[in-house]
């Protein structure tokens, strides 16, 4: 097929409204972001923290248990807790 003649289109379009909504777009977002971050150190201080904290007190009851038991089996039944593995 021939080329006849090239055709040179030129559009021009005011976008300064668009480029306006853009700005307001990205500012919206940025506060929402910063909305996001403030919840989540909110969240980290009121739920995260607070089951650390349960975590180590769970761990701590734990092994205090551990140690009762062993001592009370030491007073019944007269073994120290070296000796108490021995007699398994």
């Amino acid at each position: 097929m021939a080329v006849i003649r090239n055709l040179v289109v030129k559009i021009a379009a005011d976008i300064s409204s668009l480029s306006k909504g853009l700005q307001t777009a990205q500012k919206k977002l940025k506060a929402m972001a910063d909305s996001f971050s403030k919840i989540g150190g909110k969240l980290t201080a009121a739920v995260t923290l607070p089951m650390v904290a349960l975590g180590a007190a769970v761990v701590k009851t734990s092994a205090n248990f551990e140690q009762s038991i062993l001592r009370f089996r030491s007073v019944a039944f007269g073994l120290s807790p070296s000796a108490e593995g021995r007699q398994r």
